[in-house]
């Protein structure tokens, strides 16, 4: 299979140097085995398994990596990695704290959705019992029970966290894109 580049792909075994963490840092396959495989610095790197990733071997990644090999001293490619790898972390925090609030946000929605379908399935059957002509206002708008003004009232949550989980998904998915490219800048 060739190369993935910036591409997320889950079916190829990842490598990674022995120093750094995968997600931080990983080798396709293609790469490993076409510029790391048969090199005396291959003890560095490590069998990752397969995961979803993109291929960071980009051609400054090769440039140094070779002269690591031509030096025989992996010393060489860790001083141009290891910094780099700081602001892949500082990616992947943000990413891991969006994922955090979108999971509540999520989790928000889904108490405030169902609290508003239990008050008009409430409001509808206190209509059923008393049937006044009693009305509700909320928003400019009139409601025939206390059960759909509320339910009402919930919407507007409903909607502020539907437009919050919206935007972690933009957010999250510029991340990706973040961490996808930062290797080929």
């Amino acid at each position: 299979m060739p190369c993935p580049g910036k591409t997320f792909t889950s079916s190829i075994t990842w490598y990674s140097p022995k120093f750094i963490n995968p997600e931080e840092l990983s080798f396709c396959e293609e790469c490993y085995n076409q510029f790391i495989r048969n090199t005396p610095l291959n003890m560095y790197m490590r069998n990752d398994g397969t995961f979803i990733g993109v291929c960071d071997f980009s051609v400054k990644i090769q440039e140094q990596w070779l002269t690591a090999v031509s030096g025989n001293d992996i010393n060489i490619f860790r001083k141009y990695v290891e910094p780099k790898v700081v602001h892949v972390r500082t990616i992947r925090s943000e990413y891991a704290n969006l994922q955090s609030h979108h999971s509540l946000e999520t989790q928000r929605k889904g108490v405030l959705v169902y609290s508003q379908l239990k008050n008009r399935g409430q409001g509808a059957a206190l209509e059923l019992i008393d049937n006044r002509s009693q009305r509700y206002f909320f928003n400019n708008r009139t409601y025939s029970n206390s059960g759909a003004a509320h339910a009402a009232q919930l919407q507007i949550q409903v909607d502020e966290c539907s437009r919050k989980i919206n935007n972690h998904l933009v957010d999250m998915g510029r991340l990706e894109n973040k961490r996808a490219n930062y290797w080929h800048a």
